[in-house]
């Protein structure tokens, strides 16, 4: 009995060595156990992260171009972007719950393979259907005013129409949308066991007071993803549209040698909090409705978790909305316009993220105290928000005489009203006048154009100023437009203090829960955010912008981008949307504050009750 004793004892011993050391199978040398740590496992986590968030911003970046080569709309647009979210939705729940017996390392390493298959799947259309030589002349205006065999629409447009078997007359590659939804769709299981395994390890290998300080971290590199893509070429570029393949293929081959040393870190750390074993019996031990009830019964974790999905739905809308409304409420270029929106929005978020995790590991506050400063700087955002509505410029004095005709905005007048106008590419004209601007030199009733000297003439709608106009904004615009930088400063210096509060919405999710209930309930977070938070969001910005639209492009028959959008409507409505949505967040916060007593159901909290 004694000598079977001693052999389970070394076995277990054996057991547990194998657990807690770096290696694959029996090759577990001892010099590689130096990186058994979780300061080790942080670096290639977020190495993996700043990566994997590349391959999302990168296919965003040039979508637009894959939309014109394949000739798809922005609806379908719309769907390879979310069907990764989608898959998120329903499989977060069960990769949490059965993902809890196997290695989480090892997990988030198979899972991004299948993120780099992604990548490839993202590529193949290109070496499929080759380059898509029909797109590699352009056809902006500007590029048709130095070129002379091109044309450009003047009065009347009949004479300059646009050839529709160049621009329009493309079907949909249908075959080509199902390979990016389904590399989409993969790149949504590379990311839940990313999200639902990676924070709660780190959660789960390190003293609570220092588990602040990683995940401020963790959330500092993961921005630098989004940060770190640059075309360098513009969209219209010939060069663009044949190589916009080849980033996925740099990504896919990148994330695959960051994350060959996920395979080597053990199911479990020296010194975790939540043993290995103690977790994997209780999992065996719950059903998977047991522990979806106990969320859902917990009253802490679903109210902070609908207020994280309030926020994201609000700021994440106005994240991707900011470059558009900045473009038409301060008239600068799209590329300035994404510049501004990143440069104020990730520095921001990376220094008050950092701030915010340094603080409460140095401070160590209690549950109350951290909820209530969280509760309190959301108003300092919300009035931010608020006084962001009064910081437009004035809008564009359009030509000729404007009106709204049963609901609907019109540019049409009697001088341009033989011209046959179209909106198919949006060309500011400045009259005469140096006030009055035209949408293009045909709504201004311009028969003829200088290519050298950019001046339209013998326009009917301005003749009394002599009949000519300029290409370009009128000065007097951009005279009048002096808050873009007010707007900037009022917008980024709150957003360096609210983005202290991440890092505690983080800890405040683990910390109403039972350590063991971790990555269940981080998977359960993440199918309920794709669910109610990264689905809508796009949707419900997309249409707000969209019910401010004055003049929608169109090109043989077929509706496109939005050209010109009410300044005054697009203020309100933008701000108004996202201030009530956080309103709404905060009210999550009060109802916290109140039952902030059950934080302390458990007793490993850094966060100690009053």
């Amino acid at each position: 009995m004694q000598f079977q004793t001693m052999i389970e004892r070394t076995a277990d011993k054996r057991n547990d060595q194998v657990v807690t050391t770096c290696g694959l199978g029996s090759w577990r040398p001892e010099w590689l156990q130096v990186f058994a740590t979780p300061f080790w496992f942080a670096i290639v986590y977020a190495l993996i992260g700043v990566v994997q968030t590349m391959s999302t911003t990168y296919l965003i970046a040039v979508l637009t171009t894959v939309e014109k080569r394949f000739a798809f709309d922005s609806k379908i647009s719309g769907v390879i972007l979310i069907a990764d979210n989608i898959v998120e939705l329903f499989l977060s729940p069960f990769v949490g719950y059965m993902g809890n017996r196997y290695s989480r390392p090892r997990m988030i390493a198979i899972s991004e393979l299948i993120l780099v298959l992604s990548c490839a799947i993202n590529a193949m259309p290109y070496f499929i259907y080759g380059p898509g030589t029909h797109l590699l002349y352009d056809d902006t205006l500007l590029s048709k005013m130095t070129s002379n065999n091109t044309l450009y629409e003047l009065c009347p447009a009949k004479n300059y129409t646009v050839d529709c078997t160049m621009t329009g007359g493309h079907s949909t590659i249908w075959g080509v949308v199902i390979m990016l939804v389904i590399g989409s769709a993969l790149r949504g299981v590379g990311y839940t066991a990313y999200w639902v395994f990676g924070l709660t390890f780190v959660d789960d290998s390190v003293s609570k007071t220092s588990s602040p300080l990683y995940m401020s971290m963790l959330g500092i590199l993961k921005m630098v993803g989004p940060a770190g893509v640059d075309i360098h070429v513009t969209n219209t570029d010939p060069r663009f549209i044949g190589a916009w393949w080849l980033g996925f293929l740099v990504i896919g081959a990148l994330l695959f040698l960051v994350n060959l040393p996920m395979f080597l870190f053990p199911k479990q750390l020296q010194g975790a909090s939540v043993k290995e074993i103690d977790r994997v019996k209780y999992i065996n031990n719950q059903g998977f409705m047991d522990c979806t009830k106990r969320l859902l019964t917990n009253p802490l974790f679903m109210f902070n978790l609908i207020g994280i999905a309030l926020r994201y739905v609000g700021y994440g809308g106005y994240g991707t909305t900011k470059p558009k409304y900045m473009e038409s409420q301060y008239r600068v270029s799209g590329s300035k316009a994404n510049l501004l929106t990143g440069v104020t929005n990730l520095l921001p978020m990376a220094a008050g993220t950092l701030a915010g995790g340094i603080g409460i590991w140095y401070i160590k506050p209690r549950a109350l105290y951290l909820i209530i400063y969280m509760f309190c700087l959301e108003w300092v955002s919300n009035l931010a928000m608020l006084g962001s509505m009064f910081l437009g410029c004035p809008p564009l004095q359009l030509g000729p005489i404007t009106n709204i005709q049963n609901a609907k905005f019109t540019m049409n007048a009697e001088c341009n009203q033989n011209c046959d106008c179209s909106t198919s590419v949006f060309t500011p004209m400045c009259s005469a006048d140096r006030v009055t601007t035209f949408f293009s030199p045909c709504y201004a009733g311009c028969t003829n154009f200088d290519k050298v000297t950019g001046i339209a003439t013998n326009c009917t709608c301005i003749s009394i100023y002599g009949g000519h106009a300029t290409s370009g904004y009128c000065q007097s615009d951009a005279d009048n437009c002096t808050n873009l930088y007010n707007f900037l400063i009022v917008k980024t210096l709150p957003a360096i203090v609210t983005s202290t509060v991440r890092i505690g919405n983080i800890l405040l999710t683990l910390r109403v829960i039972d350590p063991k209930d971790k990555s269940f309930a981080m998977g359960f977070a993440n199918s309920f955010l794709a669910l109610f938070a990264f689905i809508p969001y796009p949707i419900i910005f997309g249409s707000i912008a969209d019910s401010v639209c004055l003049v929608w492009e169109s090109t043989c028959g077929k509706s496109g981008n939005c050209w010109l959008y009410d300044q005054d409507r697009f203020r309100y409505v933008l701000h108004g949307a996202t201030l009530a949505l956080i309103i709404v967040a905060s009210l999550c916060d009060v109802i916290i504050i109140i039952k902030h007593k059950m934080v302390d159901n458990y007793d490993d909290n850094i966060l100690s009750n009053t």
